[in-house]
């Protein structure tokens, strides 16, 4: 008993004890409906056919039996909306004690006639596994009843060993009983204390989700509905107040989506994905997501926390764009031309193009006479011509102090000519208009590069400087003239 009492404390959760009342008063109220519903049953065996039988004792117990379990019922039934929750235990033990007695006086009953104990094992066996009691009341209960049904079989059965088979088996029983009643409250008990426990979690998750401080959200795998999000989700991705939003914003190329969600079937989880938004008002906006393969509401989901980092996208291409324009003119620098010519000889699907190699005449001689800022102003503006005049396909980096190349994707050397006219026109619309000390002028080179032509990027800048070359010479010699 101290054991039992250690295990399942008199006072039990409120909360349990109100549900098991009500589960097991709402079972009552179902043995009720069926007793009353097969009563006609136990009066036509009552008083049909087992009206052939001598023994009036045993018909007038058996009936007496059969006609207050009906009884009982319907006062159950009739009382069954009045009960108060504070009535429920005392009702449901009285319900069960009087189960109890009447398979017990039933059995009894039965020594009068047949002699056997079906009955009361029945009910025993019936009372453990509908209306599981606490271990302590089902204790007492089993207990009490099975020595007054001992006590009962003494008086009845006068066969010395059919009354200790009865009394041995009848015993067996009501152990194996309580021990069924057992062990269906025990589970019954765990059951809600896993639910309990499953609730409390289910509250704390949704307590640490809403107050983190990043945006958060759980988005249904299938068609991306978003079942729950915190107020930084809904303030950072600009959503609508109601329940459920849209989250395929989140996946808007297909691609994308199908990659990512290959990625999670494979991997679970996917940290540290940047991903630019488009849509809603986010254009321009970054996020470093985290995403892990949950289940949510029983469905399978992709949970997501984000870190906005735009700023730092933004200070990132700030620095790549530093990185590769030349401080001075704002071309590209020579490190992201090469790169660009490379790339542009090692495509997979050549193009043919035209390639420029631009020396700007007399800087030195500017630089000595006019110092260093108005050579730095005579190149600011040379590249200002040059790029006005180029198409959006054109390249246009740095080379050296004086030297640039221009890449162009017109096909021919003579189909560039018009171009450098215009620049060239250009060069003189500015000298004639007096507005530098200096004048302005290039040397050039243009070499075509034909497709599927296997050349190297040196080579292919040494042809070009070569060609550059054989003009400069020609505008040394005309200044010598």
């Amino acid at each position: 008993m101290k054991f039992l009492l250690k295990l399942f404390p008199l006072i039990a959760n409120k909360t349990f004890s109100n549900l098991h009342a009500d589960l097991l008063f709402d079972r009552i109220k179902r043995i009720s409906l069926l007793l009353i519903i097969t009563y006609p049953c136990f009066f036509y065996v009552d008083f049909f056919l087992l009206h052939s039988v001598q023994n009036h004792l045993f018909r007038s117990i058996l009936s007496g039996v059969h006609l207050t379990g009906f009884l009982y019922s319907l006062c159950f039934l009739v009382c069954y909306k009045k009960i108060t929750s504070r009535l429920k235990p005392t009702l449901i033990l009285l319900s069960v004690i009087v189960y109890l007695l009447l398979g017990l006086v039933s059995s009894l009953n039965s020594q009068l006639l047949t002699g056997n104990i079906d009955a009361y094992v029945i009910i025993l066996m019936a009372v453990a596994t509908i209306l599981p009691l606490h271990p302590i009341k089902s204790s007492l209960l089993f207990g009490c009843t099975q020595i007054f049904f001992l006590a009962g079989l003494n008086i009845m059965e006068l066969n010395h060993n059919s009354l200790l088979t009865k009394e041995i088996n009848s015993t067996g029983a009501a152990i194996i009983a309580f021990f069924i009643s057992f062990t269906f409250f025990s589970y019954k008990l765990k059951d809600f204390q896993y639910e309990q426990r499953l609730k409390e979690d289910k509250e704390s998750f949704h307590t640490l989700f809403h107050i983190n401080p990043t945006p958060l959200l759980i988005i249904r795998i299938n068609d991306y509905q978003i079942l729950l999000m915190n107020q930084h989700a809904r303030d950072y991705y600009q959503l609508p107040d109601s329940e459920t939003a849209d989250g395929s914003f989140f996946f808007k190329a297909p691609f994308i989506g199908e990659r990512i969600l290959h990625r999670l079937m494979s991997e679970r989880s996917i940290k540290n994905y940047a991903i630019k938004h488009t849509g809603l008002g986010l254009s321009h906006k970054w996020s470093l997501l985290n995403m892990e393969c949950v289940e949510y509401a029983q469905e399978s989901c992709i949970l997501i926390g984000s870190t906005d980092i735009t700023h730092l996208k933004q200070k990132e291409e700030e620095l790549l764009e530093h990185a590769s324009l030349d401080p001075l003119t704002g071309v590209l620098n020579r490190r992201s031309g090469i790169a660009f010519l490379e790339e542009l000889l090692n495509n997979p699907m050549p193009s043919a193009f035209i390639l420029g190699f631009i020396d700007i005449n007399d800087l030195k001689k500017v630089n000595d006479q006019l110092g260093h800022s108005a050579g730095d102003e005579m190149i600011k503006r040379v590249c200002a011509i040059v790029q006005e005049k180029m198409d959006s396909s054109d390249a246009f980096f740095r080379f050296g102090g004086d030297e640039f190349i221009l890449v162009s994707k017109r096909k021919t050397v003579e189909g560039i000519q018009d171009f450098w006219d215009s620049v060239t026109m250009e060069f003189e619309h500015y000298n004639a208009s007096d507005k530098a000390p200096y004048r302005l002028s290039v040397s050039h080179g243009f070499i075509e590069h034909k497709k599927g032509s296997s050349i190297t990027v040196e080579a292919l800048l040494e042809h070009a400087d070569k060609e550059m070359y054989k003009e400069k010479q020609r505008y040394k010699r005309q200044l010598t003239y």
